[in-house]
């Protein structure tokens, strides 16, 4: 099971998100909740997170300092930005920092189910390579 953080200043937003979808019947536990990103952040190194849903306009840090922050601790998590906002800016320093997607409020269902839905075979995937690799370096130090 895949772990989710939702970061959003917004309470609706965030019990939004969480009962927007049936997230365990696709792999994935929501495990915490931030409404600013220093918080997630904080909660993202606690709960050992694999993915992360974060608005890009929050308080203390915003999402994209966030993203970029715990990228430089735990490389290896997926974000999704979720914004009211098609800021050309935004979007070009999302890129930047590889964020998984890009999905614009009011979030559709359909859309979302779809984005989790490859952001889950994406860390199978990884998850899949990471052992395929260890089996080939453990045959490789038995000879």
């Amino acid at each position: 099971m895949h772990r989710l953080l939702i970061a959003d200043d917004e309470p609706k937003i965030r019990r939004r998100l969480s009962q927007l979808i049936d997230w365990n019947a696709l792999g994935v536990e929501v495990v915490a909740f931030a409404d600013n990103g220093r918080q997630a952040l904080e909660m993202a190194l606690e709960a050992d997170i694999d993915l992360c849903m974060v608005d890009v306009r929050m308080p203390v840090m915003n999402g994209l300092d966030l993203i970029q922050n715990l990228g430089a601790v735990k490389p290896g998590v997926l974000c999704i930005i979720i914004s009211g906002h098609d800021e050309f800016e935004y979007a070009q320093r999302a890129i930047s920092l590889n964020v998984f997607d890009y999905l614009l409020k009011p979030i559709n269902s359909e859309i979302l189910e779809r984005t989790i839905r490859r952001a889950v075979q994406e860390l199978d995937a990884r998850s899949r390579f990471e052992e395929l690799r260890a089996q080939s370096m453990e045959l490789l130090h038995r000879r």
